[in-house]
């Protein structure tokens, strides 16, 4: 059984962008077409520039903190053979931009001041196209203390006494998470319930300073400019029944309307940060799931073998075996595929539309599935002799050494990076640089060389000394359960 609050952060590429906003009707981009995306803070310029060349047809733009940092990012993009991404340093009301159809920004690692925000936001709305989204990542509440006395000071100062004991009655539902990890504050809160006392409680959250919701001040920034709230880069979080309790979800729809209803699901959930996803205003809308999400193909990057058989969300446990499930993950560990791919598939022959595009949607929100740019093109049969790196990006590894558990790839298929297990990379690499023939003998002398670093071999190799046999074995063996699939993500070509 996988848990579902183990996986990683979210996705900011485009494509993933356009697919949290179809969730909320916003007519995604045409794949192909052509469209601008900037990054402030561009604190992993290697992820940018990996991004642009899984996205030939965008111009990319990196924002960095200082000059130095901006020129090694732009060597770092000649290097990597990726032309259409550039970096540039300075006020960002000075940079040259062009219209925005994506704009990404982070302040997780540092806090702007709010001259620089303010600055920042008139960018967004001068720079943003109609339609254009903003993926912002930033500080919801310093710590979890913060969000319930941020909703105290909200709601307690306008409440009687009844309606005081029924807030609290709601704060202990919508707070299961929160009163869990704080045995205290739980005590002080049913005492405040039994005996009537709410004052106290309410006194008890007064810490003497003012308490803020980041979430909120981010609403009340971009709602006067023209932005709508469309959804979470996290895609988990787009679904409260999977990620608040479910004692939670009947509190929660009465808050559907209320202003503070994002700052309350941040505290049900036990959120700190958040990943907001906003709209210039006007957007193309529309209610047809065909128009909405028949352009975007899903993939999995896990093999199916290593897929779990469940896995445990807030609202239970969902069972990956049932057969519609299944069929989809079967098809979507081999390839990408869109909904008319499955419908037209054997497996996919007389299934509900409808009960498709429902299913690939949790696939997605349970972080096994993601939407992506493309297909692969098939040429004909497969040759492994003649494979070799699909993307320019990629022909770095030809050339420098894999130190790292995980390597970063571009695909255009993807339409982003792909972390590639370092074992397959290595085969990858070899193939590349000796050819299929010759590979196993490439591979053995990296193996060498890695032997040397226990940290890394133990997470590459079964022994400690290499050998002619290990370096076949893995050869064969990664061609056996990866090559396929690396090969219909546009990380390989024949």
């Amino acid at each position: 059984m996988t848990d579902f609050h183990t996986f990683p952060s979210p996705d900011l590429s485009p494509v993933s962008l356009s697919y949290v906003a179809a969730l909320r009707g916003v007519l995604p981009r045409s794949p192909g077409t052509g469209f601008a995306y900037a990054a402030i803070n561009a604190y992993e310029p290697l992820a940018l520039i990996c991004l642009a060349a899984s996205n030939p047809e965008g111009k990319f733009f990196g924002i960095m903190e200082n000059k130095e940092l901006a020129e090694n990012a732009g060597r770092l993009a000649r290097e990597r053979q990726t032309e259409n991404v550039e970096f540039h340093t300075g006020p960002v009301s000075e940079i040259p931009l062009p219209g925005l159809d994506y704009l990404v920004w982070d302040e997780t690692r540092k806090e702007l001041c709010p001259e620089e925000r303010e600055q920042l936001f008139t960018l967004v709305e001068k720079t943003l196209k109609p339609g254009g989204l903003l993926a912002a990542s930033y500080r919801a509440y310093s710590n979890p203390d913060e969000a319930l006395c941020f909703l105290a000071k909200e709601f307690g100062p306008e409440m009687n006494s009844d309606e005081s004991r029924e807030f609290l009655q709601e704060i202990r539902v919508l707070g299961k998470l929160y009163f869990s990890g704080h045995p205290i504050a739980r005590k002080a809160l049913e005492s405040a319930i039994e005996s009537g006392k709410t004052e106290e409680f309410f006194a008890a959250c007064d810490t003497g300073t003012e308490p803020r919701s980041g979430t909120l001040d981010f609403m009340t920034d971009l709602m006067p400019r023209g932005f709508a709230f469309v959804g979470d880069a996290d895609v988990r979080f787009n679904y409260m029944d999977l990620v608040a309790p479910p004692e939670a979800h009947e509190t929660l729809e009465k808050c559907r309307d209320h202003l503070l209803y994002e700052p309350i699901k941040d505290f049900t959930a036990g959120r700190l940060f958040r990943n907001d996803i906003w709209c210039h205003l006007p957007a193309d809308q529309t209610s047809d799931p065909v128009r909405l999400f028949g352009e975007f193909t899903y993939g999995i990057f896990t093999s199916q073998e290593e897929i779990p058989e469940t896995v445990k969300t807030m609202r239970g446990i969902v069972d990956l075996r049932q057969p519609l499930l299944k069929k989809i993950i079967t098809l979507m560990s081999d390839l990408p595929m869109s909904i008319g791919d499955f419908l037209h598939h054997p497996l996919g022959i007389g299934a509900d539309p409808d009960e498709v595009l429902t299913s690939i949607q949790l696939l997605v929100a349970l972080g096994l599935a993601k939407p992506m740019r493309g297909r692969h093109l098939s040429q004909g049969k497969i040759h492994l002799s003649q494979l070799k790196w699909a993307n320019d990006y990629n022909r770095y590894l030809n050339s420098h050494s894999i130190n790292t558990p995980q390597v970063l790839l571009a695909s255009q298929v993807v339409g982003g990076a792909v972390r590639v297990p370092a074992r397959d990379a290595l085969v990858m690499q070899a193939i590349n640089r000796a050819g299929f023939v010759n590979s196993a003998g490439a591979l053995l002398l990296e193996l060498e060389r890695i032997a040397k670093e226990p940290a890394i071999a133990a997470k590459i190799m079964d022994v400690a000394e290499p050998t002619e046999t290990m370096a076949e074995n893995i050869t064969q063996d990664v061609i056996r359960r990866s090559m396929i699939r690396w090969y219909a993500y546009g990380l390989l070509a024949a």
